[in-house]
């Protein structure tokens, strides 16, 4: 999830397939421009929206997901399933599942190498952080990856794919169905908005996520603790969040419709004059805002982790927290 991007799903029953163009990170240091795909699919919130319209009134659930998309009252999984160990060559997800990632809403058009870029990026910048804090998932270990979607960063395990055991959770039920078919052997399962994971304690090498605490308000801190039941002792989590930094990043970059969202939420609230420690905008699951001060977060961690490091523009321009499992 990106925060202040809102992302995009619809309605439609897709197949899966290979796709044979190409996408890129969300970055503003991102440069190539690669060739359009045909599609001019334009990403749509109809199936957020209607599902949140549903689910979220006064008060809300602690226990969502998003339900396989079905036709009537049914919905079919194929008995399939493809092995890869390349993530290039492993099939792409359908444009609904992307979450927005690789469009290009001037252009209308999808670009397949933008979507991977920004998934290989992300990892690549994630693994240079825990290499320069000491830290590399052993052969035989075990990585989760909090809200997966449909493989964007996941996919480039597939390398380590034989040695590490990976897993992938997230609240889209379509997207979980897409990965169990076309990223084995790899791991993936459904999970829900409420702060509990199937998984043993003291189980993973490594937790990471990304731009998924930038989305939960009311139970951060239950998402804190219960990766950290879940981490080996000697772990680490990798979490990004939209912090101080991000804030004048954005601010000083003039970054278009993030500056624009800040704005409206400053002119309503004044948060940018106010001691805050956190801000949570947004009345329901998918467009819920969060930002953090980083010592007010730092602060509060510390109580719970040994805080290793906060990383800079880690993933796009939120930072990323380095948290060790004492």
């Amino acid at each position: 999830m990106g925060i202040f991007k809102r992302e995009k799903s619809n309605k439609e029953n897709v197949q899966s397939k290979s796709e044979n163009a190409a996408d890129k990170p969300l970055d503003s240091n991102a440069t190539d421009n690669p060739p359009a795909s045909n599609a001019t699919d334009k990403p749509s919130d109809s199936l957020l929206g209607q599902v949140e319209a549903d689910a979220v009134g006064s008060v809300f659930p602690s226990a969502l997901y998003y339900p396989h998309t079905r036709e009537g009252r049914v919905y079919v999984i194929e008995n399939a399933q493809e092995t890869h160990l390349d993530p290039n060559e492993c099939p792409l997800p359908p444009y609904p599942l992307r979450l927005g990632y690789g469009y290009d809403a001037k252009q209308g058009k999808w670009f397949d190498e933008r979507f991977l870029k920004s998934g290989e990026t992300v990892t690549n910048r994630m693994n240079a952080a825990l290499s320069a804090d000491g830290f590399s998932v052993p052969a035989g270990g075990r990585v989760l990856e909090i809200g997966c979607a449909a493989g964007r960063l996941t996919r480039w395990w597939l390398p380590r794919a034989q040695d590490v055991e990976v897993w992938g959770v997230d609240l889209r039920a379509d997207a979980i169905t897409w990965c169990q078919q076309y990223l084995a052997p790899m791991n993936f399962i459904t999970n829900t908005t409420h702060p509990h994971l199937p998984f043993e304690d003291n189980h993973f090498d490594l937790v990471y996520a990304g731009s998924v605490w930038t989305h939960i308000g009311d139970l951060a801190d239950s998402w804190y603790l219960e990766t950290r039941r879940i981490l080996k002792p000697g772990g680490r989590a990798f979490i990004t969040i939209f912090d101080d930094h991000s804030m004048e990043t954005c601010m000083t970059k003039g970054e278009g419709d993030v500056v624009s969202e800040i704005q409206k939420i400053d002119d309503s609230h004044g948060i940018l004059s106010k001691n805050y420690g956190m801000v949570v905008e947004g009345t329901s699951l998918q467009r819920t805002r969060v930002i953090h001060r980083t010592e007010y977060i730092r602060r509060k961690l510390e109580a719970w982790f040994e805080v290793r490091e906060i990383v800079p523009e880690a993933y796009g321009w939120q930072s990323a927290l380095i948290l060790r499992k004492r």
